[in-house]
């Protein structure tokens, strides 16, 4: 799915649940650089958690990607730990965050999506 405004192509988007046993989602999203800080990440991915009524929901992000864990924070995700584990895209192991998503943390862009 790619992410449009005004016929121009902003970034793209992936969503796929990995398993609903543990409830880990897969969601990479990627924004232009050009168009980076205006909110579109956080715009974005609370739409593709709206639905998900199935809490909680964990994510994971490179501890040195301070964009993708501020998007995930404005959701409502919380910090609950730390961890290494092997990055594909990176090919080489990296200190990661694990994030929170309980029920009662739903951020306020979250709930403007749903109204």
């Amino acid at each position: 799915m790619s992410i449009n405004s005004t016929r121009k192509r902003l970034g793209w988007q992936h969503s796929s649940v990995k398993t609903q046993r543990t409830r880990w989602l897969s969601t990479p999203i990627g924004i232009r650089r050009e168009f980076w800080g205006r909110g579109l990440a956080t715009q974005a991915l609370n739409r593709i958690l709206h639905p998900v009524v199935d809490r909680p929901i964990f994510a994971r992000a490179a501890t040195d990607n301070i964009g993708s864990i501020r998007v995930l924070q404005k959701c409502g995700f919380k910090i609950i730990g730390s961890n290494k584990d092997f990055a594909n895209g990176r090919g080489e192991e990296r200190e990661e965050y694990i994030l929170r998503l309980d029920p009662d943390q739903m951020s306020e862009a979250a709930v403007s999506v749903a109204g």
